[in-house]
C-alpha cells in the first residue's frame, strides 16, 4: 500500500515516519514525498482531481482515497480512507481474480451483504 503527500513541503521522510511509527503501520505500506512536481503528476495520473480548478487547488477540500484495482484487468475502484475496514476489505476482494482467492483463504460476500458487515472493535 503506497501513501503519497499533497505537501511534501511539510511531510518530509522524518514526518512521514514519524506518523507511520505513532499509527502503528506494519510492513508493506509506504508513505511517499518527492518534488511538488512529481507528487502533482502523481496525484494528476492517478485521477486524484477535481475538475473545478479553484476547488482542486484548495488542499484542505482533498479528501484521502483508497484507490485499489487489478492492473492486468484495467480495473480501479476507490473509496474514502476512512470507510469501515471490513466494508474496504471486501471491496478490494472483488479485485482479487477467483483463482487466485483460494491463496488469501478468503471470498468476498455478496454486494447485498456489505452493509450488515460489523464493525472492527478497536
Amino acid at each position: 500500500m503506497y501513501s503519497f503527500t499533497l505537501k511534501p513541503v511539510e511531510d518530509t521522510p522524518e514526518a512521514l515516519r514519524a506518523y507511520a511509527e505513532a499509527h502503528d503501520v506494519g510492513p508493506g505500506w509506504l508513505f511517499l514525498t518527492g518534488s511538488p512536481a512529481d507528487l502533482e503528476l502523481v496525484r494528476r495520473r492517478f485521477g486524484f482531481v477535481d475538475p473545478d480548478p479553484d476547488v482542486d487547488a484548495d488542499r484542505s477540500s482533498h479528501v484521502g482515497v483508497v484507490l485499489y484495482g487489478n492492473v492486468a484487468h484495467e480495473q480501479w475502484a476507490g473509496c474514502p480512507c476512512l470507510s469501515n475496514p471490513r466494508v474496504m476489505l471486501e471491496q478490494i476482494l472483488w479485485m482479487i481474480p477467483e483463482e487466485r482467492r483460494p491463496l488469501i483463504g478468503v471470498e468476498p460476500h455478496a454486494p447485498a451483504e456489505i452493509s450488515q458487515i460489523p464493525p472492527i472493535q478497536p
